[in-house]
């Protein structure tokens, strides 16, 4: 979906599939087509490894210095829409296809980046159907060389499901985050994690389940 602004060429918006802008947001990759006069290009913009979306621009010739500084722009734009989506409800507007309800609208608030990479591993998650959903939720953290993940299925798709879940979520955060740390001097009870299910997986190499 194209994001509306001020001296902004608005166009319309592109599919993922078989699309120069969706294989530069599925693969993370810049694309160029060349055109007649000049070429298209489109840019993955990440937070790390978060897409956050595609940049489009036309260029009349593009050069490996042209590529270098497109890629930092790329970067900066990323550092924007995450620094500005704190306080303003635009993106989420200009992402969405319909109304969303509630109960998704909660649960959606609350999940941690959708995806997640680092060289010990990496980790990403969706929630379906995304307008709709109510009591589905996910949640990780990576904390040293122990990645934490808990998956939660409330039952039921009305508001008090979404509730249920939220209470799990933060029953499940407060227990990750009260409990000592591995290898620390740190004494105290260590909590149970309050949820349907969960893991904690070392990784001195390749994690394990």
């Amino acid at each position: 979906m194209p994001l509306s602004g001020k001296k902004l060429h608005v166009s319309q918006p592109e599919p993922v599939a078989d699309s120069p802008a969706g294989r530069a947001c599925l693969r993370a990759e810049d694309v160029e087509v060349p055109r007649a006069r000049d070429v298209r290009l489109y840019l993955p913009v990440l937070d790390g490894s978060d897409q956050m979306g595609v940049m489009a621009l036309t260029l009349d010739a593009v050069g490996d210095d042209d590529r270098r500084l497109l890629g930092r722009l790329a970067g900066l734009v990323a550092d924007l829409l995450v620094t500005k989506n704190a306080y303003t409800d635009q993106f989420f507007q200009a992402r969405r296809r319909e109304p969303m309800s509630v109960s998704a609208e909660i649960q959606w608030s609350l999940l941690p980046p959708l995806a997640m990479s680092v060289p010990q591993v990496k980790a990403a998650g969706f929630l379906e159907p995304a307008y709709r959903v109510a009591g589905d939720s996910f949640d990780y953290a990576l904390n040293d060389n122990i990645l934490h993940v808990a998956v939660i299925d409330a039952m039921g798709r009305d508001l008090d499901t979404a509730a249920m879940a939220t209470i799990a979520i933060g029953a499940y955060r407060h227990a990750r985050r009260v409990a000592k740390p591995p290898h620390s001097g740190v004494t105290g009870p260590r909590a149970t994690p309050m949820a349907p299910a969960s893991s904690s997986a070392p990784m001195p190499g390749r994690p394990r389940w």
